[in-house]
């Protein structure tokens, strides 16, 4: 886990998106973001990349309005409320315990819609 930084802002920044979205990430520190998808339609697993890299991939049948949430800050992954740690495709996903300030964009193979909430943080 990452340490604390000196700075953080206090209101959350958001960014969304149906499949896709830009975030502008501000501070001069990493942030511990929470990322969430609403499933679109039925499938077998789904995959999340960062700047056209896959950092994340869940394996298992999904259903159409189920939302998966990861909490890079507490390291926790649901769907639907319900620990799915297990589902992940540790092959594939390159977790990242922050992500760097700066513009980036996150795009999902399933185009449901997504939302990411974090704080800029300072050193």
């Amino acid at each position: 886990m990452l340490p604390r930084p000196i700075a953080r802002d206090t209101a959350p920044s958001m960014a969304g998106g149906a499949g896709t979205m830009k975030v502008m990430i501000g501070g001069t520190y990493a942030c511990r973001p929470v990322i969430a998808q609403t499933i679109k339609t039925a499938r077998t697993g789904v995959e999340w990349k960062m700047d056209g890299v896959v950092f994340f991939a869940l394996t298992g049948k999904l259903s159409a309005g189920q939302i998966i949430e990861m909490d890079t800050a507490k390291e926790r992954l649901t769907i639907d409320g319900v620990d799915a740690m297990s589902r992940i495709n540790y092959v594939k996903s390159k977790w990242r315990p922050g992500y760097t300030p700066g513009s980036h964009a996150i795009q999902s193979n399933d185009g449901g819609m997504m939302e990411m909430r974090w704080h800029a943080e300072w050193l």
